[in-house]
């Protein structure tokens, strides 16, 4: 029984990293593939505030399981990028510009989430995140305050998965 519980721990670990260990793809930065899209309904632009370590928006309100276009502008002579973090625990870092002062843009289609959430985005060059080169993205209501998001119906469908890989697991070293 110890191996078993062991084994599915040793599983539910392993699954719950996959999403980090997504190769890069046509979109040039990390995270699953489900989180991107091809039939895009709209765009958001965020470009570089006009001074400082800054975006010039700081908050987009898009629908659930919407494609958007996500375009990042650095209008900057300095280094940024945008990274964001999925609803479903994955990051994609990218849309990296190293600045010469005129405007220049990288985008990527992502597929927002189908439901209530925050999904934070940010500026992984250096300080710039603790600087508050910070910004969010409301997927529908967005979160009600105080709220956090629970470990949802994936996480019992991975564990139970695990467990039941266990046993199999288990059964077939007899």
């Amino acid at each position: 029984m110890k191996k078993i519980i062991g084994f599915s721990i040793l599983c539910l670990f392993l699954m719950s990293f996959l999403p980090a260990f997504a190769q890069e793809g046509e979109h040039g930065g990390h995270g699953s593939i489900e989180n991107f899209c091809h039939e895009p309904t709209r765009s958001i632009v965020i470009g570089t505030a006009a001074e400082g370590k800054k975006f010039n928006v700081t908050q987009v309100n898009v629908e659930k399981g919407e494609c958007v276009t996500i375009m990042f502008v650095n209008t900057q002579d300095a280094e940024h990028d945008f990274a964001l973090h999925f609803a479903n625990g994955t990051e994609y870092f990218g849309l990296h510009i190293v600045g010469n002062g005129t405007a220049q843009m990288k985008m990527v289609n992502a597929l927002m989430p189908n439901e209530d959430t925050v999904m934070p985005y940010w500026c992984t060059v250096e300080d710039h995140k603790d600087q508050g080169m910070t910004g969010e993205i409301i997927v529908g209501k967005g979160l009600v305050s105080g709220e956090e998001r629970s470990l949802g119906f994936n996480f019992f469908v991975t564990l139970l998965s695990s467990i039941v890989m266990a046993i199999i697991f288990q059964k077939k070293q007899r």
